[in-house]
């Protein structure tokens, strides 16, 4: 039962992100969450849950004129452990279309977002949202 509820909350954080609900998708983080970025970029690195809702909303929700559309196209639960894949596109004022693929890979404790390792295209990222 575990691993559905595990699964569901990450549907909902998907939901909320999608949606342009971005107070909810804070909300669903444990106050003491890890977020790490891989790859090699200005965007990698390991993030508080503070730092990201601020990294977040000063670079690509302040770029982008529409909502991210997330598409999940596989959720695997195991445990304490949630996998993500999925792909997300808006578009920006200027009409640049950002469309990337992801792999969130989740740690839940006590019903909240704990850790989460991202992988994405970072050059994609870096080419359409900081330029």
């Amino acid at each position: 039962m575990e691993r559905q509820a595990n699964k569901a909350l990450v549907e909902r954080y998907f939901n909320a992100i999608s949606d342009g609900r971005t107070a909810d998708a804070w909300a669903m983080l444990a106050d003491d969450a890890i977020w790490t970025v891989g790859g090699h970029s200005p965007l990698t690195g390991t993030y508080t849950k503070q730092q990201l809702a601020e990294l977040t909303e000063r670079t690509i929700l302040a770029r982008l004129a529409t909502p991210l559309r997330i598409t999940l196209h596989r959720v695997i639960a195991e445990d304490d452990s949630v996998a993500a894949e999925f792909s997300g596109e808006a578009s920006r004022a200027d009409g640049r279309v950002y469309a990337n693929d992801y792999l969130f890979l989740f740690t839940i404790r006590d019903g909240k977002l704990w850790r989460c390792t991202e992988y994405l295209d970072t050059l994609h990222y870096a080419d359409v949202i900081l330029n």
